[in-house]
């Protein structure tokens, strides 16, 4: 049963079991990633975490400016979490390639173009 669990102030959608066996590992990694980015990236705003059966657990990071949707790439964590650190690195070099003016900008442009004109 999947529940939205609340990690670091913001919910995830993770199976129970999950949460209650990694939930140290998730907290430290939602930190960990929020310190770091969030000192280099002012609209940096949060991670959560989400099983969308993708073999693992996805890490979603979202941006001030671009308010309730994700943005960037969504690393996979394995549900062993042998590759949490390295998934972590992952979200972090992507973010910083990513975060740019630019690349905000086309975003908010191709969500503001999918709601005057849909996705026909």
């Amino acid at each position: 049963m999947l529940n939205y669990i609340i990690v670091n102030d913001y919910p995830c959608l993770l199976d129970e079991n999950i949460t209650i066996n990694h939930l140290n590992a998730l907290c430290e990694s939602s930190e960990c990633i929020e310190n770091i980015l969030s000192e280099k990236f002012p609209n940096f705003d949060h991670v959560d975490f989400c099983d969308v059966n993708a073999n693992g657990i996805q890490i979603r990071g979202f941006i001030k400016k671009i308010s309730g949707l994700t943005f960037g790439n969504q690393p996979t964590i394995k549900y062993d979490f042998s590759n949490l650190y390295e998934t972590i690195s992952e979200f972090i070099k992507d973010w910083e390639q990513i975060d740019t003016p630019e690349n905000i900008n086309y975003y908010r442009r191709f969500l503001a173009d999918i709601a005057e004109y849909g996705c026909d």
